[in-house]
Parts: structure tokens; C-alpha cells; sequence
């Protein structure tokens, strides 16, 4: 019984060590072809960089490359983009990717199962979308990435997009932002800010045209503005926004403020600005302060002049430094306001730690009252 129970054992031994040897040899041979195929990519690479080269000077032969792009697929891919670096928009070098396949290739690798594929894919076609055989050969690839399960694969998608300077897909990736990650939206604002001007004429105003501004547009909306407000840049946006100023969440009225700081100062834009600085939500009013300090609104003083007397130190403490830079009316405001709040002190700089806006106003109420009594 026992010798039967050893040689069974022995037995197992046995086939586990032929197992073991066998993925041994398997894994060594794996191994031996990769570091063969690298050694041979390296010694092509010189190869390539030369044809590619050559075909940029004027060489229509493309015999070679084929050659090498069929033996090594990724050497050929990879010279191709580091000459991209050098020459970036070059059309002869984006009709040489359609040439040999790798545009078609992206294209493939854009609808794999796997993430890093699609990702690596849009990438790909993002470092050549400016040139128009890539754009051509791509077609609407881009445009179904934006759709996808992946929030990097989206990213490279809509880079891919933005890179083309198609406007139309510049528009349906401004679109698709609004509603993806914050992350993603932070990453491709830059990208977008180059093209504002042509966005404020039809995608942005058709993104705040939202009937009746509803509640559950509130997130969407709210995307948008501060999308919009982290350009910080002059936009050429003709659109009503006094109902974002009167919307009733805080938080869109506060962004729609700090966005009316960088669109035309129209007549109806100004109204909006003045109404913001009596609005009920301290944050609010403070940002309607901004924007007319940025602006210099003069018909702005008695609304600032207002903000000091709300009982807020920090809407007072910026009303006060708003006046003092709107030129004599605005001090004058603003002395005003120091010599009223201290009528029950004899004197009036004797504590100006008891209010700290009149501590800002006194010295330009004393310099203001000083010609007077010089003149006296």
C-alpha cells in the first residue's frame, strides 16, 4: 500500500516538473523574441527616421516605409509622431500617416474593448488632428469618444476634437463638457478659451437659452458660467442675463456677476450689475462690488455707498475699497459715510478700531475736508 502511495506521488512529481519545465521553456522563448524584436526596432529606427525624412524632402517612394511598417509597426508609428513635434500641422507628413495605415489603424483601436486602446487611439490622433488627411481619414470617430464609459477615453476624444479647429466639433465638445467630470472640464477649458469668440456666437447662447431655468438645470448651468468665468477674458457674448442674475439659486447669481465682469457693458448688463449689488446674499452682493470696481461703474456709487451700511464688514470692507478708487465722487461717498457713522464721537479718529470701513474712510474724508479749511 505504501510503495503504491510513493509511486503515485513520484508520479505527480514527475508531471509537475515536465509542466514547470515546459512554461520554463515557453517563457524563455517568449522572452528571447521580444528582446529580439526591440534589438531589431532600435536597428530600424535610424532606418525610418531617414525615410521619413527623406519623403518630407520631396521623396514620393514609399517602398521602404511599407516595408518597415509592415516588419515594425510601432517603430514606423512612433518616428512618424516624433517628426509630428518637429513639424506639427505638416500635410505632407499627415497624408504619409494615412499612407501607411495609421490612421486607419487609430480608427480600429478607437473601438477596442480595452480603455488604455481607445485611450492611447484618440491620443494618437489628437497629436495630427490639425492636418486635414487627418481629419478626413478619421471622419466622426472622435465624435462617438465623447460618448464613452471612460472618463480619460472622453478627454482624448474631445482633445482629438478640439485639435482639428473644426468649429463644429469645437461646439459639440464645449456641449459634451458641461455635463462630464469637473476633472475633464478643468483639463480642456484652456484648450477651449482659443476659441471663445466664435462659441459666443451660437453654442454659448444656446446653452443659457434654457426655458424657464429649471431647477434640475441648476448643476448644468452652473458648469457653464464657471466654465465661462475661468477664461478670464473679454467675450463677445450679446445675450440677456438678467434672468441668471434673478435666478433664484445663490450660487448662479454669484458666477453670473462675476461673468457679467468680462461681457459688454450694455445698458440692460449695467442694470443687472447695480440690482446685484442689493442683493440678499452677502456673497453676491460682494461679487456685484467686484464687478463694478473692475469695471468703474460711476453710476455705481450710491449702490456701493449702500453696500456699507448692510452691516457685513466683508461686503463693507469691499464697497469702501471700490469707492476709494472711483475718482472724487466715490470718496466724497465715502467720506460721507465715515462722518455720519462717527457723530456721537467728538472725535473722530480717536478709536478707528471701533469700525474698520470708517477706519479706511476717515483719512480720505480728512484729505477731502483739508483744501476746505486751508482755504479758510
Amino acid at each position: 500500500m505504501i510503495t503504491t502511495a510513493l509511486k503515485v506521488v513520484l508520479a505527480l512529481e514527475a508531471v509537475w516538473a515536465a509542466v514547470l519545465l515546459a512554461l520554463l521553456g515557453v517563457t524563455l522563448a517568449v522572452l528571447s523574441r521580444n528582446r529580439k524584436r526591440r534589438l531589431a526596432a532600435l536597428a530600424a529606427g535610424s532606418a525610418i527616421q531617414e525615410a521619413v525624412a527623406l519623403h518630407l524632402s520631396g521623396n514620393n517612394d514609399l517602398t521602404q516605409l511599407r516595408s518597415l511598417a509592415k516588419t515594425h509597426p510601432e517603430a514606423v508609428e512612433a518616428g512618424v509622431l516624433a517628426f509630428q513635434s518637429t513639424v506639427r500641422g505638416t500635410t505632407r507628413l499627415a497624408e504619409l500617416a494615412v499612407g501607411l495605415g495609421l490612421v486607419e489603424r487609430w480608427c480600429e483601436a478607437a473601438r477596442s474593448g480595452k480603455p488604455a486602446q481607445r485611450k492611447r487611439a484618440f491620443s494618437r490622433i489628437a497629436a495630427m488632428a490639425q492636418a486635414e488627411p487627418v481629419r478626413l481619414a478619421a471622419r466622426d470617430v472622435p465624435v462617438a469618444g465623447l460618448n464613452d464609459s471612460d472618463a480619460q477615453v472622453r478627454l482624448e476624444a474631445a482633445r482629438a476634437m478640439v485639435c482639428s479647429e473644426d468649429p463644429r466639433q469645437v461646439a459639440q465638445v464645449f456641449e459634451a463638457m458641461l455635463r462630464d467630470a469637473p476633472l475633464n472640464r478643468m483639463l480642456l477649458a484652456p484648450m477651449l478659451r482659443r476659441y471663445a469668440a466664435g462659441l459666443c456666437s451660437t453654442a454659448i447662447p444656446k446653452a443659457l437659452a434654457v426655458p424657464g431655468i429649471a431647477p434640475p438645470d441648476t448643476g448644468r448651468l452652473l458648469n457653464l458660467l464657471r466654465l465661462l468665468v475661468s477664461w478670464e477674458c473679454s467675450l463677445p457674448l450679446l445675450v440677456d442675463l438678467r434672468p441668471l442674475a434673478e435666478h433664484p439659486e445663490p450660487a448662479v447669481r454669484l458666477e453670473t456677476m462675476r461673468l457679467l465682469a468680462q461681457v459688454p457693458t450694455s445698458t440692460i448688463n449695467r442694470d443687472a450689475i447695480l440690482a446685484g449689488m442689493s442683493d440678499r446674499d452677502p456673497a453676491v452682493a460682494m461679487a456685484a462690488v467686484a464687478t463694478v470696481g473692475r469695471l468703474k461703474l460711476p453710476d455705481a456709487v450710491p449702490q456701493a455707498a449702500s453696500c456699507l451700511k448692510r452691516g457685513v464688514e466683508g461686503l463693507a470692507q469691499a464697497a469702501a475699497t471700490v469707492l476709494l478708487e472711483m475718482g472724487p465722487e466715490g470718496r466724497c461717498a465715502l467720506a460721507r459715510f465715515a462722518l455720519e457713522g462717527q457723530v456721537g464721537n467728538p472725535d473722530p479718529i480717536a478709536d478707528p478700531r471701533a469700525d474698520p470701513v470708517a477706519s479706511m474712510a476717515v483719512p480720505a474724508a480728512l484729505e477731502l475736508a483739508r483744501p476746505a479749511e486751508v482755504s479758510a
